[in-house]
């Protein structure tokens, strides 16, 4: 890593993905490495937009994550550069150790070979019957599967498919923050009340 700009040394696949490449991406840890020189990158303009307090100036807007499908292993590395940058500039965060306030992965593919850092506070959702996602990432509080889908190819995969879940999840996080089990409890019944839909927690 260049240790001036944060940025990682242009010699993996991870790279040629980063930068537009047909050919590479196609395994987890390809899309991971990606992630990392992508947070290197944006790591400048995320700080210029976050908010901060008026007096202390120090930053005090939290970060959510949203990922979907091969963009979970993306988001997973990206978390990780972010997690390092923060770590190197403790001063400029308000709670540096909390940061990252939520990540949140839909329709995880390739997700027996992801692995989210730790001090992430993660979750996954996942459609029962979709074969392009799966429901075992690692280091996440936990999985939860739904039976959601809507017209077309990969009913259960598309972003489209995700957009109850989303909006449950969001709710019962924004009403229950730092109570894992009343957030789970909170967005299981939401779905149910709301849309009529089970959720499954598997991990």
């Amino acid at each position: 890593m260049n240790s001036s700009t944060g940025r990682r040394a242009p010699d993996q696949a991870g790279y040629r993905m980063y930068n537009g490449s047909f050919i590479d991406g196609n395994i987890a840890s390809q899309r991971q490495l990606a992630g990392q020189y992508a947070a290197a990158a944006d790591w400048s303009s995320i700080i210029s937009k976050l908010k901060t307090d008026t007096k202390t100036h120090k930053i005090i807007e939290k970060i959510e994550i949203y990922t979907h499908s091969r963009g979970a292993a993306f988001g997973a590395g990206y978390i990780t550069e972010l997690i390092t940058l923060i770590g190197q500039h403790p001063e400029l965060f308000e709670d540096p150790q909390n940061e990252i306030d939520l990540v949140l992965n839909l329709a995880s593919h390739q997700s027996g070979s992801i692995t989210e850092p730790a001090g992430s506070y993660a979750f996954s959702i996942d459609h029962e019957g979709d074969w392009l996602s799966g429901n075992d990432m690692s280091g996440i509080v936990a999985a939860l599967s739904t039976a959601e889908k809507v017209t077309g190819p990969f009913p259960g995969h598309v972003l489209q498919s995700f957009v109850n879940d989303v909006s449950a999840f969001a709710q019962a996080f924004a009403q229950n923050k730092g109570d894992s089990k009343k957030l789970l409890n909170d967005f299981v019944t939401k779905m149910k009340n709301l849309y009529g839909i089970t959720v499954i927690i598997v991990q």
